[in-house]
């Protein structure tokens, strides 16, 4: 696989699988990221369109896979979509590229409900913000 190829996959997550949008980012042509999919799903029989095969494919490229517990509430919420971030102790270096994965936890089990996350900002050392020290906010 071809440094544009890890390139296309890293901004297919980035970006929500949207091609135009990896297009714009990656200055090609839509058709030549299709293409660039197509060979990736032929060579690897992974398909970067759906969202399992995008997340194999990016821990192959040296992506970490975080397992974090999460209250029920909050897992509602990002499971919605109106919470685009966690607070989180800073104990697992987590870098922008990396795979979040949530589990929902009632607070005596873990439910089995799991929603995984692409990382793509991570706020730490500012407590001029507020920030205490030793925590980093984590979004998606």
């Amino acid at each position: 696989m071809t440094d544009t190829d890890k390139a296309i996959i890293k901004s297919m997550a980035k970006n929500d699988m949207c091609v135009s949008e990896v297009a714009r980012e990656l200055n090609y042509q839509r058709g030549n990221i299709q293409y660039h999919l197509d060979k990736i799903k032929m060579q690897t029989g992974l398909d970067p369109m759906k969202f399992y095969d995008l997340n194999r494919l990016l821990t192959q490229f040296g992506a970490k896979r975080i397992s974090k517990k999460i209250l029920s509430s909050y897992f509602q919420s990002v499971n919605e979509g109106s919470k685009n971030f966690e607070l989180r102790k800073d104990e697992d270096n987590i870098q922008p590229g990396d795979l979040l994965e949530l589990k929902e936890w009632n607070g005596f089990e873990y439910t089995g409900n799991v929603a995984t996350r692409y990382v793509k900002y991570v706020l730490r050392n500012v407590p001029e913000y507020g920030l205490m020290s030793g925590y980093c906010i984590i979004g998606w």
